[in-house]
């Protein structure tokens, strides 16, 4: 654990850059000791402080339904079984001033051709949305999915439909965030989730570096490479859309057909400092969300980088 001073010192540098930095769900010492689902995340928001660190996001397991833990819990169930430890991180988070997002790892927009499957999936992420709410999170993070035989633009188009159906159909107004996707078999590229975003309501882009850098073999090897990415965010939703972006740093491998697995930040070819100098260049207040098999020390490895890029 880093010491009182270390941390005030990474807030410090957080504020004074206008980049906080986040982790993707719990702490590993904090899983290995807390049972309860609500109290695992109560601890994680406690050691973020301790840490210094500004975001998290929520993992998923917290909305299970008390009588079935594999599964997710139904929008009754949200309100009447866990509505009283949603409100108990939610105190912690604010407390601490760390926000939150939810993020979907395993579901997609473009989840399944049957009907009864589709409003399942519908359900859920309606779920993630006001569970999202309650937090007073930032977003609702989900991935667009695969194209499932259909040509891009059918895809994108597909996507939107989708999302409007779900959107128009919410009582909260918590933001979609449509995540970039690694594998090229995914309608996930830069541009597809620009086009998604474009053509549909409370939503913006959740730009994963690290999926951008995999599907792309690679591609994003200089500081040059990520203006490029938020030029073309602004060229095709404006400059408000990066007024307060939330975004992935991951460590993805990658191969001929985009992304593969995961490696290190000591490994990948994608390096933060390219990041950290573009965002400061521009004044972006971003969120950066540190999804890498070393989250917790990778994250204070991103702060001091940031912190030598103002100097």
């Amino acid at each position: 654990m880093i010491l009182d001073q270390e941390r005030k010192r990474n807030l410090k540098i957080q504020e004074r850059s206008g980049i906080n930095m986040g982790l993707k769900d719990s702490f590993r010492e904090v899983e290995m000791v807390v049972p309860s689902q609500f109290g695992r995340v109560v601890e994680t928001l406690k050691t973020c402080y301790k840490y210094g660190f500004r975001s998290l996001v929520v993992p998923q397991n917290v909305l299970a339904a008390p009588s079935n833990p594999k599964s997710l819990v139904s929008m009754s169930g949200l309100y009447k079984e866990i509505y009283t430890g949603l409100l108990q991180i939610n105190r912690t988070a604010k407390k601490y001033r760390i926000g939150l997002s939810f993020h979907a790892d395993t579901m997609t927009v473009l989840s399944s051709d049957e009907a009864h499957k589709k409003e399942l999936y519908r359900e859920a992420i309606r779920v993630f949305c006001h569970a999202a709410h309650i937090l007073d999170g930032r977003l609702f993070g989900i991935k667009p999915g695969e194209a499932k035989g259909m040509y891009d633009k059918e895809a994108v188009r597909a996507a939107a439909q989708e999302l409007n159906n779900i959107v128009d159909s919410l009582k909260v107004d918590t933001p979609i965030g449509v995540e970039t996707m690694g594998k090229l078999t995914d309608i996930g590229s830069l541009s597809n989730v620009l086009e998604i975003v474009k053509n549909t309501h409370q939503t913006e882009p959740l730009i994963n570096l690290g999926a951008i850098h995999a599907r792309g073999s690679g591609s994003l090897t200089s500081q040059q490479d990520i203006a490029k990415i938020f030029d073309e965010v602004e060229s095709k939703l404006g400059a408000e859309y990066l007024k307060n972006p939330v975004m992935y740093y991951s460590t993805l491998s990658y191969g001929p057909s985009g992304e593969t697995g995961v490696t290190t930040m000591a490994k990948s070819s994608l390096k933060f400092e390219y990041i950290a100098k573009e965002l400061i260049d521009r004044g972006i207040q971003a969120t950066i969300i540190v999804d890498t098999p070393g989250k917790e020390m990778d994250a204070l490895k991103c702060i001091k980088v940031i912190d030598e890029n103002m100097k």
